[in-house]
């Protein structure tokens, strides 16, 4: 390693414990999102309105809470993959209800098993049971709770529920879902950083 280069400036990792950024200081450095395409002009008449197709939905990528299983066993291979297949497992359940769902909320409630087993990890993580960084479990934390304010405003249609018209280009529901997810996404980077410090840092023994 260059000297003067550390772990964390290498991974982008923050201190040891940190995980307390402004929430919303990335959405500067997002770019907009593409505006659909303009109603086709009202030609006078009254026509029908077919109700919208229901918007895809992830809560987060099911693959986020690998590296958050694979530190939480670092030492153990064999329970390590079994946890990795159950979890692969249930997210492969949770793609194909999402597929198949009819409405955004039977979408979401199709990811209930992986958030809970992430969320089992987690718990038995805080307990003391198993490895893994302490101060990641914040940034996890804050991730699942993004990602669950994402699918409830979507599943919920707020604000354009409230207000018809005025949110179809920008600000609608599945815009403001996707952003809660990417910051979401970012508080998982400053955890997975973390927990692979202290796995480099605390070797399994015999290594």
């Amino acid at each position: 390693m260059p000297k003067g280069i550390g772990p964390s400036a290498m991974t982008g990792a923050r201190p040891a414990g940190s995980c307390n950024p402004p929430l919303l200081a990335p959405a500067a450095i997002l770019p907009p999102p593409l505006p659909p395409h303009p109603p086709p002009p009202f030609s006078g008449r009254s026509l029908p309105q077919a109700p919208p197709p229901p918007q895809p939905f992830s809560p987060l990528p099911p693959p986020g809470a690998v590296p958050i299983i694979y530190c939480w066993l670092p030492c153990q291979p064999w329970r390590r993959g079994a946890a990795l297949a159950l979890y692969a497992a249930l997210s492969l359940l949770a793609l194909r209800g999402a597929v198949r769902a009819a409405s955004s909320a039977r979408r979401l409630g199709s990811f209930a098993g992986p958030a809970l087993f992430r969320l089992l990890v987690l718990g038995l993580r805080a307990a003391g049971l198993g490895g893994g960084a302490p101060g990641a479990l914040s940034c996890y934390g804050r991730m699942d709770a993004l990602a669950l304010l994402g699918g409830a405003v979507n599943a919920a249609r707020v604000p354009e529920r409230w207000s018809p018209g005025r949110f179809d280009y920008w600000g609608n529901s599945h815009q403001l879902m996707h952003l809660l997810v990417v910051l979401g996404l970012l508080h998982l980077h400053w955890g997975v950083a973390q927990d692979l410090q202290w796995v480099v840092q605390n070797p399994c023994p015999g290594q």
